[in-house]
């Protein structure tokens, strides 16, 4: 070591002052660095109130950047200490009147005094007595906290206010299109969800699983009867007949209710601009074909997407308002026409979603709210009315499904009404239709041989007739019902002699032609005896009258359900005489009020 250079407890002892006085002036520029940080993110925070959709980003970022803010200027502003800082502090802390600074400028001179080893002998004995810590201490000073402290209050009451003060309006519009945009999500895992449920009843089969079950079983039924075996085969079908009524009526009532109206009942239909049009979906959806609306679904699904891909936020909004007003008429034909709630209600959260595009799509036009929340919205609600009009679709099968069930419901019911009309007249055979494969053949085959059976009585009864025209009968009855077969008959007498008419005699030709037809009855609703006209003689035991009663009741109510649906009964008045003949029993009045006398 040459006679100049410092010792070295000297030169470790201003080094860690100047270290000391480094950190100390970074603090102080740190504290000024960072009240100008927070000034800068409580002003970038307002930005929000014109884009709302930059809100969250500019809350999250605003502490980060007031503090990279405040250090970046800390550290670019910071001083720098010297070697002679460092020894100038050293010397006030020690009062040794600049020997500290006086053994660091030494080094500087390339010829040093003739002194100097002395000084710095000097400086290096004062070296214990000065600590470092002590010299430079890191204390806090109060005053200088109070700009920071301010600018810190002014960035946290920036995030506090800033999201809750909209003066401009563009924050509310951006929770109306975020809000708006949920509900088009929650709309459209409602509808995705319904669309596989009615994936799941395979709506375009022909026929409901239910349906084509209750029909199977019919055909399988019918082609087991037996000639001669009546009560077997009338058990056998009413209880068919009864699966198909339930069926039928549950059909009618839950599903295709509107496909029973007369074209009467619907006279919107007449002052409609678009009635052509709603008249040709209902006449096919009545003929089991959804293929109408289907086209008229698959159009609006296809401009839709068109629209919401259009760059023009204007045209795109007049497009989503067409398409509502389509939605709308659609609408409008499946509940005051159709008659389906389902339809209707997928049908109007569709216009709903396209009446919420528009509105998003023309919010962006004008340059409300914020452009990118406006526009994502109006993208969901694209999206949820795409998946509404697809359970829309698929509701539209279902009906027209509903309407094929109804006709093969009432072919059925048709084809077990014949068979219990053949039934009663001991001619129905299984095996004469044994060859069908479906209701429609079995009607074929039904009317064909009750054609058979109505001429075989015709010809039965005419020569009867011709046989017993040449003699006398006389016929008495005292109307209790009893009678033989050789003339006698209940309620009344008869003779063969011509009658006379205003004193003249008729004459009898058997071979004119008069007016009389034979016909079939459409309808069988009692088995062989009128239900009110049961008479006895003599005493009987209790009980016995009734369960007669009972028995010829039962067999009137199982022909209730083909006659009503024979007789062409309007679908208003059906419900009403199935629960009149429902609620007859021993114990019901005339009315069929139960509770009147039963003698």
């Amino acid at each position: 070591m040459s006679p100049t250079s410092p010792p070295r407890e000297l030169d470790r002892m201003l080094s860690a002052i100047r270290r000391r006085l480094a950190w100390a002036a970074f603090g102080r520029a740190l504290l000024w660095a960072a009240a100008a940080g927070c000034v800068a993110g409580a002003c970038l925070v307002p930005l929000a109130w014109w884009r709302p959709d930059w809100l969250p980003t500019l809350i999250a970022a605003a502490v980060p950047v007031a503090a990279l803010l405040a250090l970046g200027l800390a550290w670019a502003f910071r001083e720098r200490p010297t070697r002679e800082d460092a020894a100038n502090r050293a010397d006030r802390f020690a009062g040794t009147k600049d020997l500290f600074l006086t053994a660091a400028e030494l080094d500087r001179h390339e010829r040093a005094p003739a002194f100097a080893p002395l000084v710095l002998a000097d400086a290096a004995a004062r070296v214990p007595a000065v600590d470092p810590a002590a010299a430079v201490p890191f204390d806090l000073p109060g005053r200088r906290l109070i700009p920071a402290g301010a600018a810190l209050a002014v960035l946290v009451g920036t995030l506090f206010l800033v999201p809750r003060v909209d003066p401009f309006g563009a924050v509310a519009a951006a929770k109306e299109a975020e809000t708006a945009a949920k509900n088009s999500e929650r709309t459209a895992d409602e509808a995705k969800r319904r669309t596989e449920e009615l994936k799941r009843s395979q709506p375009e089969s022909e026929l409901s699983p239910e349906v084509a079950s209750a029909v199977q079983k019919l055909a399988a039924d019918l082609k087991q009867t037996k000639r001669g075996e009546v009560k077997a085969n009338r058990e056998k079908l009413a209880e068919r007949r009864a699966d198909l009524g339930k069926l039928w009526r549950n059909v009618s009532a839950e599903q295709a209710r509107g496909l029973l109206a007369e074209e009467d009942d619907r006279r919107s239909l007449g002052i409609n601009p678009d009635a052509d049009e709603r008249k040709k979906w209902l006449s096919d959806l009545k003929q089991g074909s959804a293929e109408s609306v289907r086209e008229a679904l698959n159009r609006m699904m296809a401009e839709a997407a068109e629209a919401a891909n259009e760059s023009d936020p204007a045209a795109r909004a007049e497009k989503m308002q067409a398409l509502r007003e389509q939605a709308r008429k659609l609408e409008n034909f499946a509940r005051n026409d159709a008659g389906d709630d389902r339809l209707a209600e997928a049908m109007r959260q569709a216009g709903e979603q396209l009446r919420n595009a528009a509105e998003q799509a023309k919010a962006e036009a004008n340059g409300e709210g914020s452009p990118e929340a406006s526009r994502a919205a109006m993208k969901q609600a694209a999206e949820a009315a795409k998946a509404v009009l697809e359970q829309a679709g698929l509701e539209t099968e279902k009906l027209a499904q509903a309407a094929r069930d109804m006709a093969e419901l009432e072919q059925a019911l048709e084809a077990a009404r014949q068979a219990g009309q053949l039934n009663e007249m001991g001619e129905l055979e299984g095996q004469e239709a044994a060859d069908a494969a479906s209701m429609a053949e079995f009607l074929e085959v039904y009317e064909e041989m009750l054609a058979e059976s109505g001429q075989q009585a015709t010809e039965a009864t005419a020569g009867s007739v011709r046989g017993s025209g040449d003699g006398e009968g006389d016929g008495e009855g005292d109307g209790d019902g009893e009678g033989d077969g050789d003339g006698e008959s209940s309620g009344g007498t008869g003779r063969g002699e011509r009658e006379e008419v205003d004193g003249r005699a008729m004459d009898e030709a058997p071979d004119a032609k008069t007016g009389f037809r034979t016909e079939v009855s459409k309808s069988h609703l009692v088995a062989g005896k009128t239900l009110m006209s049961l008479k006895s003689k003599g005493d009987s035991e209790r009980g016995e009258r009734t369960t007669e009663y009972m028995e010829n009741l039962a067999r009137v109510k199982e022909g209730v359900d083909e006659a009503i649906f024979a007789e062409d009964v309007p679908p208003g008045y059906r419900g009403g005489i199935q629960r009149y003949f429902d609620a007859l029993g021993p114990g019901a009045d005339a009315a069929g009020n139960p509770g009147a006398d039963d003698e």
